[in-house]
C-alpha cells in the first residue's frame, strides 16, 4: 500500500514539475515571439545592462526580425560605439539542428571611438602562437551590411563607406564567399577560406581598386595560398597606371624570423617625375632574404629622352642602410658606356668602400 502511495505522489509531483516547465517555455515563447513580449523582455534586459548598452527604440520580435535605433555600446578603456540603426533577422529554430543562421544583419551610421593610450604599445612576443579553434556548431551568415562608419583614433578619423559580406563556418572551416569594402581611398573585394587549427591553412583571392596620388587608377589582384604557420605562397599583379607582378613565398611568417623568396617586376609607372625623363622604365628583382636584408639580382632599365637606353644591373646584399655589391653593370647607349665591374662595394649613409675591378 505504501509503495503505491509513494509512486502516486512521485508521479503527481513529476507531472506538476513538467507542467510548470512547459508553462515557462510557453510563456517564454510568447514573450519572445510577439512584439509586446519582445519589447518587455528587451526593456527589462536594458535595465540590467544600461551601463554597457543603451538604445532609444525597439520594434519587431526577438525570435524572428527586429530593429534597434540609436544604440550605444560602452566598453570603458576599450571602445565606445554608437549606431543609428540596426536590423537583425535570424532563424532561431535552426539552433535545434546545431546551426546559428543569421539571415540579415544591417547597421548604418556607425561611430567607433577608440581611446588613445598614452603608453607605448607592448612589443610583440615572437613567435606568435595561434590557438586551435573548434566549434561544434555551424554558423551561416547570409547578409551583413555596415554603412557609413567612422572610426576615431585620437585625432585621426578613418571612414568606411560600405562593408558587405556573407559566409559560413562549418566543418571547422571559415568561408567568406564575398567581402566588399568601400572607402574614400578605394574598394576591396575578396573571397577567403581559413582553417583555424594546426598550421592555419589559408586561401585568399581578391581585388583592390584605388587611386594613387600623382599616378591615378591602379587595380591589384592578390592571391594567397598555403598556411600562416608554415609556407605561404603570394601572387600580386597590379595593372593600370602602375603595372607590376610579384610572385614568391614566405616561410614561418609568424615565427619572428621569417624567410622569403620572390620574383618581382615593375613594368610601368605613370608618375610625372618618371614620364618627364624616362620611357619604358622597368625594375626587376629576383632574390631571397629575411626581415633584415635581401640577397639577389637587381635590374633597372629605361630610355632617357636625352640619353637613350640606360641599363643598370647589380648583384649583392641590400639592407635598410647598407648595400654590399658583388657585381655591377652599367650600359648607356648614347654615351657609349658599357661598364662591367666585379668585386666588393659597401655603401652606407656615411661611407663608401669599393674594392672592384672591371672594364668599360
Amino acid at each position: 500500500m505504501m509503495k503505491h502511495l509513494s509512486l502516486y505522489w512521485f508521479t503527481k509531483v513529476a507531472t506538476y514539475i513538467l507542467a510548470g516547465i512547459m508553462a515557462l517555455i510557453v510563456l517564454l515563447l510568447l514573450l519572445l515571439s510577439t512584439e509586446t513580449g519582445s519589447r518587455f523582455t528587451v526593456n527589462q534586459a536594458s535595465h540590467w545592462a544600461q551601463n554597457w548598452v543603451q538604445f532609444e527604440s525597439f520594434e519587431g520580435t526577438l525570435l524572428r526580425d527586429f530593429k534597434l535605433n540609436k544604440v550605444s555600446v560602452s566598453v570603458p578603456d576599450i571602445a565606445f560605439i554608437d549606431v543609428e540603426h540596426i536590423h537583425f533577422r535570424w532563424r532561431p529554430w535552426q539552433l535545434l539542428q546545431r546551426q546559428i543562421h543569421i539571415r540579415v544583419f544591417d547597421a548604418s551610421g556607425v561611430t567607433v571611438t577608440l581611446p588613445e593610450s598614452g603608453d607605448a604599445p607592448a612589443p610583440l612576443e615572437w613567435p606568435i602562437a595561434l590557438p586551435n579553434i573548434y566549434f561544434n556548431m555551424r554558423v551561416r551568415l547570409d547578409h551583413l551590411l555596415v554603412e557609413n562608419t567612422n572610426v576615431h583614433l585620437g585625432d585621426d578619423v578613418y571612414i568606411i563607406n560600405r562593408l558587405q559580406t556573407r559566409g559560413r563556418y562549418e566543418k571547422n572551416q571559415l568561408r567568406i564567399h564575398d567581402l566588399q569594402l568601400e572607402a574614400p581611398e578605394g574598394r576591396v573585394q575578396l573571397q577567403a577560406e581559413l582553417s583555424p587549427q594546426g598550421n592555419y591553412e589559408l586561401n585568399v583571392k581578391g581585388d583592390i581598386h584605388t587611386v594613387l596620388a600623382d599616378i591615378g587608377n591602379v587595380s591589384t589582384h592578390i592571391q594567397l595560398t598555403g598556411s600562416l604557420l608554415d609556407n605561404l605562397t603570394i601572387a600580386i599583379e597590379a595593372t593600370g597606371n602602375l603595372a607590376a607582378l610579384i610572385e614568391g613565398n614566405v616561410e614561418q611568417l609568424l615565427s619572428g624570423t621569417p624567410t622569403w623568396q620572390l620574383d618581382a617586376a615593375l613594368y610601368e609607372l605613370k608618375h610625372p617625375s618618371i614620364k618627364e625623363h624616362l620611357s619604358n622604365f622597368t625594375v626587376q628583382f629576383n632574390g631571397h632574404g629575411d626581415l633584415n636584408q635581401a640577397n639577389g639580382h637587381l635590374l633597372v632599365t629605361g630610355v632617357a629622352h636625352e640619353y637613350g637606353l640606360i641599363t643598370v644591373q647589380a648583384d649583392g646584399i641590400f639592407a635598410e642602410d647598407i648595400a654590399e655589391l658583388s657585381h655591377f653593370t652599367v650600359h648607356a647607349s648614347e654615351f657609349g658606356l658599357n661598364a662591367n665591374i666585379s668585386g666588393q662595394a659597401s655603401i652606407t649613409p656615411n661611407s663608401l668602400t669599393v674594392a672592384m675591378e672591371g672594364d668599360a
